[in-house]
């Protein structure tokens, strides 16, 4: 059975992500855009489209995180995320090209360049995300770990087979540091285990991106904890666990219970989609025993969550979370 509290989270969640967040996001656009022309440059659709999901996320944390300290965004705040979320896909594909090191990023970071898109990005966005912060040292913090946990994560592209254990905390960190530094875009301080709790969230989010993306991945011949389980019930059981530890951890803070419930039932509804796509990927011939991306077809992998009956049951299955 599904709740009304799950109904109404996913229905809020709906608004700021996809109402909201689409204004913003356009206007974010027009922005760049206008920078970018004088340079003979254009905001490309892949790009675009990889900045608009990024800041889907930012808004999603936002909410997340306001509701969990009673009051809502400042304008600051606002616009902190909405520049965090395309500054988080231009700094990534830098990262990810082998040719550039951090101190190479950083570089374009703090100087203006007009080589291409990505070099004039990089100064632009970082320099009006600093303008918003609260508190430089937080999220330099924050900024700092998640790049140190980006940069291992390309292990993941190596030929050798990476361990369970390595493979565990390099997702771990990717998704746990990725959220604490969305989380520092905010001016309140943490409160008691704040920091241990976002973690776990982020962890398991991260989870929910790889059993989205295995297709993608297997494609990319990226190595996750999804694509490289023999039997992918020891991957779903990971999840579940993480789910589990992230749950007890928010429950655990010191926060008003109102306001924990409020943040709970939205990132349950977003978790509650991973349990969707694990039952897909159980469902599949030989997925306990011979598991492997390359054995299956697009389609078999991917799970699409447009589809009402996915939806209904992410959130029978986020009532009972």
């Amino acid at each position: 059975m599904i709740k009304p509290k799950a109904i109404q989270a996913f229905l809020q969640t709906g608004y700021d992500l996809f109402y909201l967040n689409k204004f913003r996001f356009n206007k974010l656009v027009t922005e760049l855009n206008n920078y970018l022309h004088p340079m003979g440059l254009i905001l490309d659709e892949s790009l675009k489209k990889r900045i608009w999901l990024y800041t889907l996320q930012s808004a999603a944390t936002n909410r997340w995180f306001t509701d969990l300290r009673g009051f809502g965004t400042t304008a600051d705040e606002q616009q902190a995320a909405i520049y965090l979320g395309a500054f988080t896909p231009v700094f990534d594909d830098l990262v990810d090209d082998r040719t550039m090191n951090h101190q190479d990023i950083e570089r374009l970071q703090n100087h203006q360049h007009t080589e291409n898109t990505h070099y004039a990005l990089i100064w632009y966005l970082y320099k009006k995300l600093k303008t918003h912060l609260p508190k430089d040292e937080k999220f330099n913090h924050y900024f700092k770990l998640s790049v140190l946990a980006q940069t291992t994560s390309l292990q993941q592209l190596k030929n050798e087979p990476l361990n369970g254990d390595d493979l565990q905390k390099i997702t771990f960190d990717k998704g746990g540091y990725a959220t604490l530094l969305y989380r520092s875009i905010l001016e309140n301080e943490f409160l008691g285990k704040e920091e241990y709790a976002i973690y776990q969230l982020g962890a398991a989010l991260q989870l929910v991106n790889d059993v989205f993306d295995v297709y993608k991945d297997h494609q990319q011949g990226l190595q996750t904890l999804i694509t490289n389980s023999p039997d992918i019930n020891i991957a779903a059981d990971i999840f579940e666990g993480q789910v589990n530890a992230c749950i007890l951890a928010i429950q655990d803070l010191t926060y008003s219970k109102i306001n924990k419930e409020k943040m709970l039932w939205k990132i349950k509804v977003m978790l509650s989609r991973g349990y969707v796509c694990f039952k897909q990927l159980k469902a599949l011939p030989a997925a306990s025993s011979e598991f492997s991306p390359a054995r299956y077809s697009r389609r078999q992998l991917i799970c699409d969550m447009e589809r009402i009956k996915n939806i209904k049951r992410s959130l029978e299955i986020a009532s009972t979370l």
